[in-house]
This record gives structure tokens, C-alpha cells and sequence, in this order.
């Protein structure tokens, strides 16, 4: 496997899941030809699918970053997957968080594709090694996680998997939902990473109405948007979720893009937890239908 050029540092700190060494400061070097090592006791077969650390360069600080693989992965295969970038990776990738049980999102996906409803996909989930700091990377400091994204784990992350890199998925929920539109308004600009949006019950009002001014701006840039956004939230969340997912709703609902496919979904007797599971299956299944 070839690791040359890679800007980042990425190793294998978990065992189990469950226990974690310090991770590099960003005082560190950054090695030549970083590795993706299997930690103490782990099969190194089933390295890939454990978390590491990834130093990124625009943020200046670490991530804990989590790879489920496709049942039938093989790293020797030219098959190429899908992949799904998954924001809280913490709190939604495996089931492990008390947030979202049932294999979280990792298993919905195995779940799908086992059934044939979706294609076999690569999950990555982002998450934090000590401090959560979503607050800084979907709110206040949303270009530079941007940045981290786009030029340096989904590089890694193609030139070390078997990736499909003509199109992508980014889900976040809540102020994950708020940077996944964020991202969503970048399309039309050069080497957009993403093609799929999974954006749930985010509060879009947020850091002064900032995102109905970046849609502006995106339909000044462009009328073709080659994407397919769901947005949802739940019916018994606070007002101004509901609202400003209307409010967004509606204006992309009157633009004339082309190539852009958007749906949002209102799910009744749901709050802003217990809707997340069910939003990102039904995303997902309207995402790769012909609808």
C-alpha cells in the first residue's frame, strides 16, 4: 500500500474500542510515510476497520477517525465503494454510544446493502480523541474543518481504500446538520468533494442566518447543482429547528437548479434525538433510488 505524500498523521489507538494512548501534538513532525498500525493484540487483518488518530494541519488539532469496511471488502480487489463521511463519528458510527444502539450507522449501511436497497459502501466516521470540539468545527471554525475534509482525510482516505471517487455522502445531524449544508454550498466550486447531503435536524438560523446567505451566494455562482440533499427533523423538536428547516425547505424548493434533487421530511413524534436512526436510513434509501 502506498502512503507517499500523505500530510497527515494517522495510528491505531484503540483497543477494543474503548482505550486510548495520547495523541502527537501539533508540535510533532509529521512522518514521511505515515501507517495505519494494528494496536497491541489486534488482528492485523482487521486493522482497517480500527480508529485512529489523524493530525490535521488546517485544524491544528486531532481526530479520531473510525473505517468500517463492506463485509466483502478486499483491499487487493478493483472494486471501488462509496463512501459515507459521518460527522459525531463518537457518537453514531458503531452503536458503541448510548446516543444511537443498534450498530449505529455502520450497521444501517450493512444492513441496506445486505439487503440490496443501497450499494456497499465505506463508512468514516470523525470523531475526537479527548475535547469535543464540534462546536468550534461546524459552528465558528467551519472552513478550516472544511479544509480538513476536503484536502486531507479524503485524500488519505481515497489513496488507502478502494474508494468510488466520483461521489460521496456527508451526514451530520444538528449542528453536524448546519456544517453538512455548509458543505452543501460549496457546490459549483472547484474539487467539491461531496455529491450526497444527509443534513438532520439542524437549527440553520444559527452564526446570524450565515447558510441562507451562503445559499444566496450558491445560486448567484451556478443554477447546476449536481447533488441530492435530504434534510428532515423531527415534529416534536424545538421551534426554531422546525422552523428554519421549513424556512430552508421552501426557498430551495423555488430555485430552478438543475441536477439538484432535494427532499425534506418532517417526522412527526419524533424529537431531536430519537429521530437521528431513522433519518439517515430513510436518507440514505432516498438518496440511491431513482426518486
Amino acid at each position: 500500500m502506498n502512503l507517499s505524500s500523505v500530510r497527515c498523521i494517522f495510528l491505531v489507538v484503540l483497543v477494543l474500542g474503548c482505550v486510548s494512548a495520547p495523541p502527537p501534538t501539533p508540535e510533532s513532525p509529521a512522518p514521511a510515510t505515515p501507517t495505519l498500525t494494528p494496536a497491541p493484540g489486534m488482528n492485523p487483518e482487521k486493522a482497517q476497520n480500527a480508529p485512529g488518530i489523524f493530525y490535521s494541519h488546517a485544524v491544528q488539532d486531532n481526530f479520531t477517525i473510525y473505517v468500517g469496511l463492506p463485509s466483502n471488502y478486499d483491499p487487493e480487489s478493483s472494486d471501488q465503494y462509496h463512501t459515507l463521511y459521518l460527522l459525531d463519528g463518537d457518537w453514531y458510527f458503531d452503536g458503541s454510544h448510548w446516543r444511537m444502539p443498534d450498530a449505529g450507522v455502520k450497521g444501517i449501511v450493512r444492513t441496506l446493502s445486505y439487503q440490496g436497497l443501497i450499494p456497499e459502501s465505506i463508512v468514516v466516521g470523525i470523531g475526537y480523541p479527548r475535547e469535543n470540539n464540534r462546536g468550534r468545527d461546524f459552528l465558528r471554525d467551519y472552513n478550516d474543518f472544511y479544509a480538513f475534509l476536503k484536502n486531507e482525510l479524503i485524500p488519505f482516505i481515497d489513496e488507502n481504500y478502494n474508494t468510488d471517487v466520483t461521489g460521496r455522502t456527508l451526514i451530520g445531524h444538528s449542528d453536524g446538520a448546519f456544517f453538512t449544508l455548509h458543505a452543501f454550498f460549496q457546490c459549483g466550486k472547484p474539487d467539491n468533494p461531496f455529491t450526497n447531503f444527509i443534513a438532520v435536524s439542524g437549527d440553520f438560523t444559527k452564526v446570524n442566518d450565515v447558510l441562507f446567505a451562503e445559499e444566496m451566494a450558491l445560486y448567484q455562482r451556478s443554477r447546476v447543482v449536481p447533488a441530492s440533499l435530504y434534510m428532515a427533523v423531527g415534529g416534536q423538536e424545538e421551534e426554531r429547528f422546525i422552523l428554519s428547516n421549513r424556512h430552508m425547505a421552501e426557498i430551495l424548493g423555488k430555485r430552478d437548479y438543475t441536477d439538484f434533487r432535494v427532499i425534506f421530511k418532517e417526522y412527526y413524534g419524533l424529537n431531536h434525538g430519537s429521530i437521528v436512526s431513522f433519518a439517515i436510513q430513510d436518507g440514505l434509501l432516498w438518496i440511491f433510488s431513482d426518486d
